[in-house]
């Protein structure tokens, strides 16, 4: 079972290699992961690698899309009455040999009901909890088509009850993910998002 999770891990790293050459990206450097210094291909690797052999946790590779539309960002919100109330850009799990731009364009489609072309990669994160151990990767996007609709099976399983465009003065009061958005976004995006950037890792809030 490892040695398939090792082959998926590896597909996984190749797509996310032919992505930045795509998008015109640079190679980036993720620092100290795994006991060793890592650049762009082996840094990616030494962390996918993290998740196949990190013990008894469930490891999880997703993707997630940060579509802007005149200063607003598409977000969803999941709520659970009683346990969790945030709101998050819609991503989730990839399937199979999915590469991970399908990923997140699917996801849009599925939580949103919005049809978005996906640009290039900006950001990696890690985040746990007692169960799962998740890398995530961020994709920016552009708005095809569609009419904001979260009642797909697939947005009703996960708790999401609204899809919005929030502006940055509309996060004020609320629980926002990636935490990205609350401002690193903002700068990044006036720098013309340079390179993707590993953005470390966290413990998830809610789960």
């Amino acid at each position: 079972m490892k040695i398939k999770a090792a082959f998926r891990a590896m597909e996984v790293s190749f797509s996310v290699r032919e992505n930045l050459s795509l998008s015109g990206a640079s190679p980036w450097h993720l620092g100290k992961t795994c006991g060793r210094r890592h650049g762009y291909f082996n840094g990616i690797m030494s962390v996918l690698c993290c998740f196949v052999w990190g013990g008894g946790m469930r490891h999880r590779i997703a993707a997630g899309a940060i579509i802007e539309r005149e200063g607003k960002i598409l977000m969803v919100r999941h709520c659970k009455p009683g346990i969790y109330d945030f709101w998050v850009a819609p991503g989730g799990g990839a399937i199979d040999d999915e590469p991970l731009a399908d990923a997140a364009r699917r996801e849009v489609l599925e939580e949103c009901g919005l049809r978005v072309e996906i640009d290039r990669l900006v950001y990696i994160e890690e985040f746990s909890n007692p169960e799962t151990r998740e890398c995530k990767f961020w994709f920016i996007g552009r708005l095809l088509g569609g009419e904001i609709d979260c009642g797909a099976d697939e947005a009703t399983r996960e708790h999401i009850v609204e899809a919005a465009w929030l502006s940055r003065g509309d996060f004020a009061g609320k629980t926002v993910f990636p935490p990205m958005l609350l401002d690193d976004y903002w700068r990044d995006r006036e720098q013309g998002f340079a390179a993707p950037r590993y953005v470390g890792l966290r413990r998830m809030a809610f789960y």
